[in-house]
This record gives C-alpha cells, structure tokens and sequence, in this order.
C-alpha cells in the first residue's frame, strides 16, 4: 500500500489530474523495482562472500536511504514535467522509507527461507552419504568372511589332493569377480544373487559334499524385485556356521517363497553345543541393512523345535 501512494498523497480527491496521479505511481514503482534489485544485489554479494548478515543489512539500509534522499531532492524536477507528486519531501521521505523497510523485510524473509533449504538439502546430502558409508561398512564385513571360508576350503582341497582344487579356484575366482563387480550396489535383483548363490553353492558342495543338501524353489516373476546384496550368501553362511553338519545329521536348507514379496530361508534345527564365536555379520548385520534402506521388519526370524527360518522382504 505505500507504494500505490508512494508520493502522491491526494490520489482520493476529485480535483487532482489523473495523468499526474499515474505518472507519480509510475515512478514510485520503478523505483521499488530500482531498489528490489540493488538490494538483491547487494544480498548476493555477501552471500557468495559469506559475510555476516547484520554488515549486509547495514549496507543495504545507508544504500536506500541515499537512494531514497536523492528522489526526494529530485521531485522539483518532476514538478517542472507537470507531475506534481502533492508531497512534502517529509512525507514522501517517510513512505518511501516504509517501502524500503518492506522490501528489506521481504528479502530477508526469503533468505531465510532459502538459507533453511539449503541446510536442509544439505543434511540430506550428509544423511545419505552418511548411510551410503554405514552399508559399505557393514557389506565388506561379508566380503572377508566369505574369502576366509573358500580359502579354508581350498586348503582342504590342497591338502588332500584333491582333483577338483583347480575347477575350485577358478570359480573362487568368478565369484569373487562377481562380488567386486557389485560391491558399490546396496540392493540386486532377487535374480542377480540367486545367481551368485549357485555358484556359491558349487563351492560348499565341494566342501561338504553330500552332507548337505540346498534346495532353491522361487517364483520367476519375483526375480526382478530387489534384495540387500549378498544376504542370501549370508544366510547360507549362517545355518552352516550355527548347525551341526555330520553324515548322521546332514543339513537340509530350503530357499522358496510363499508371497511375492517375500523370500523364506529354512533349514533343520541341530544347534551346534559350543556355537563359534559371533563375528558380527549374521542378522543382526542384515537387519541394519534393511533399516538403512528405510525397510523396517525387513527381517522376520522363525523357529520351532525342528526348524528355523528367516523370511526377508523383496523390493520393489
């Protein structure tokens, strides 16, 4: 409202000129928009130079009152083209000043604002890279653990000479090409680890031979949903480090589904009496997982006498 009767302070009575009227808005508005964009200007500077605010604001205020002193000292000129403002320069120095502090408010508002974007955008930024780092952390602690189970393995192979040491290396060899090559990925598709898990199993069969058995029966449509990778591999390395596998008490792991959004691990209950020492990358690794994946109760644990299970959620 100030600026609609910037310097005319007649523009309700009858008698005054409309040209005279239109043309003092006229100026009265150029000159906002003069000072909107020297102090945007000004805002911009000390911003990019990150100085304080109260420096900017100080500068801002002497900048418009020059401004604003040396349009009140023209308005004789603006007399002599016949459009009178009506004003005492008093007056019009007064609303013209109450527009400034206006248009510093405005301004102020809205970096404020911005500036609370920014952080917030920022935060974000840390927030995810923050979580990024946490499940790097927490994935390359299956990496080691996987190397050191197929190397013991191998030694075994090695030192029974064993005829299949060689075929063994070399699929030690693909599959951990396969997990360098998908160690930057949080999640791969139901597909991508069930492929990596065949040929892991390869590797326990020539471990354990007949003294288990993996069983792996999913539904085709589910292989493009998603699964925190190598949690699979995982879980295969958990019932094997947990149980007891011997030719009276063979393992028996069951890999299916019953729900498309789901993926069930089962294996036959026989708890080893002096269970190893926790290494820290079983469940309790593949429950952080999930959670920094915003998924909570991605993992459902299942036991009975005879049994135990482990039902993870697919994403989409």
């Amino acid at each position: 409202m100030p600026g609609i009767s910037l310097l005319n302070n007649n523009v309700f009575t009858g008698a005054v000129d409309p040209r005279r009227v239109a043309g003092s808005w006229i100026i009265g508005f150029l000159f906002l928009l003069l000072l909107w964009a020297l102090d945007q200007w000004i805002a911009d500077r000390f911003k990019t130079a990150k100085r304080p605010p109260a420096i900017r604001l100080g500068i801002q205020t002497l900048v418009n009152l020059l401004l604003i002193t040396l349009l009140v000292n023209f308005s004789g000129f603006l007399d002599n083209l016949r459009l009178d403002t009506h004003s005492t320069p008093t007056l019009a120095f007064i609303k013209l000043l109450l527009a400034s502090l206006i248009i510093l408010s405005v301004q102020a508002t809205l970096a404020s604002l911005s500036e609370k974007e920014d952080i917030l955008l920022a935060n974000a930024e840390l927030q995810n890279e923050n979580l990024r780092t946490r499940f790097e952390v927490l994935k390359q602690q299956v990496n080691p653990h996987f190397l050191f189970n197929a190397l013991s393995t191998l030694r075994i192979m090695v030192r029974e000479k064993d005829d299949r040491a060689e075929p063994f290396i070399l699929k030690l060899s693909d599959l951990y090409r396969q997990l360098l090559s998908k160690n930057t990925a949080q999640t791969v598709t139901l597909g991508e680890e069930l492929e990596f898990l065949r040929s892991y199993i390869y590797m326990l069969q020539a471990r354990f031979e007949s003294l288990l058995h993996i069983d792996i029966d999913t539904w085709p449509d589910s292989n493009d949903k998603k699964i925190p990778a190598f949690s699979l591999q995982l879980l295969i390395e958990n019932c094997i480090k947990h149980n007891i596998i011997s030719s009276a008490k063979p393992l028996y792991i069951r890999i299916f589904q019953r729900q498309d959004d789901t993926i069930l691990i089962e294996n036959n209950l026989q708890v080893k009496l002096s269970a190893e020492e926790s290494s820290g990358i079983g469940l309790d690794n593949l429950r952080k997982r999930y959670e920094l994946l915003q998924v909570h109760n991605g993992v459902t644990i299942g036991r009975t006498e005879t049994k135990f299970s482990v039902t993870l959620k697919l994403l989409e």
